[in-house]
This record gives structure tokens, C-alpha cells and sequence, in this order.
């Protein structure tokens, strides 16, 4: 069975998360994190 979620509405909270070995703030992977904060309108 798959749940369907709400669309986010403006004010909505939103959280990111990162693996425990730290990956995120990993040069070679900051990108990403960046350009998914862009997506949202930070």
C-alpha cells in the first residue's frame, strides 16, 4: 500500500536529515544539499 502525502502549502515545515557517518557536510555532497534548499525557497 502506498500513502499518498498533502502537498506542502507555504509555512509548511520541512526538515533534512543526514547519515551518522556525516556525509552532508561533505564538500563533494554539499551541492546537493544546497540545490534542494534552492527547490524549496530556503
Amino acid at each position: 500500500m502506498m500513502i499518498k502525502l498533502k502537498k506542502l502549502k507555504r509555512g509548511d515545515t520541512a526538515a533534512t536529515l543526514s547519515l551518522s557517518w556525516g556525509g552532508a557536510g561533505d564538500k563533494d555532497f554539499r551541492y546537493r544539499y544546497e540545490i534542494g534548499k534552492k527547490r524549496m525557497g530556503e
